[in-house]
């Protein structure tokens, strides 16, 4: 059966985000205080156009600034209007050299309409895992041009969170996709920002 290991750490490490998963299913929670004025370069330039919504996205904004901002090197990225769609597709692509692509598909653990529960949850790490997984094997058809046959993809599913509640439901979920689903999710890393000022960006 596989196990899970969640870590609550302010300051996750880079290498998470760039090296394969080892055996163990980690879930990287971490908090964040970010504000609009501090955004990096990638994220001001990504709230400087639209997405496929044809709306400029603060959520997508935050992971570019809190992603890019741990990788903390020169990088090529692609926002979400230039990658070219497939089933779905992330919300953002970063390569790093010339063979590494990150892959991260961002979404936020609320309810417009109702009170967030494990229903939510659950119906919200399943569309996700189950999108990422696919773009994850099809990176040619997103950027849209012919990578290196030594090509790697790290897949990031990185979610925000306006509390610990929200994030302990996603990570229950996960848990159980990891016992009940047929996806593989070997691959996979799971990124919860539990972000501080939630009502003024999400």
């Amino acid at each position: 059966m596989p196990t899970t290991k969640s870590i609550y750490m302010n300051d996750f490490p880079r290498d998470y985000l760039v090296r394969k998963n080892k055996v163990d299913h980690k879930i990287i929670l971490h908090s964040s205080k970010t504000d609009i004025a501090e955004f990096n370069q990638y994220a001001k330039r990504s709230l400087a156009q639209d997405n496929d919504a044809r709306r400029r996205s603060k959520d997508e904004a935050i992971s570019i600034h809190i992603i890019t901002a741990k990788l903390g090197t020169r990088l090529n990225i692609l926002y979400e209007a230039q990658i070219c769609g497939f089933y779905g597709k992330p919300d953002f692509i970063i390569r790093l050299g010339r063979n590494l692509y990150i892959m991260v598909s961002t979404t936020r653990a609320m309810s417009k309409r109702s009170v967030f529960d494990q229903r939510d949850a659950n119906r919200l790490m399943n569309k996700k895992l189950t999108g990422l997984s696919i773009c994850a094997q099809n990176l040619e058809c997103l950027v849209d041009e012919v990578v290196d046959v030594d090509f790697n993809v790290r897949p990031v599913l990185h979610i925000l969170s306006p509390n610990d509640d929200h994030a302990a439901m996603c990570m229950l979920a996960y848990k159980n996709l990891l016992i009940n689903s047929n996806l593989d999710l070997s691959n996979i890393k799971i990124v919860i920002t539990c972000v501080e000022n939630h009502k003024k960006l999400l």
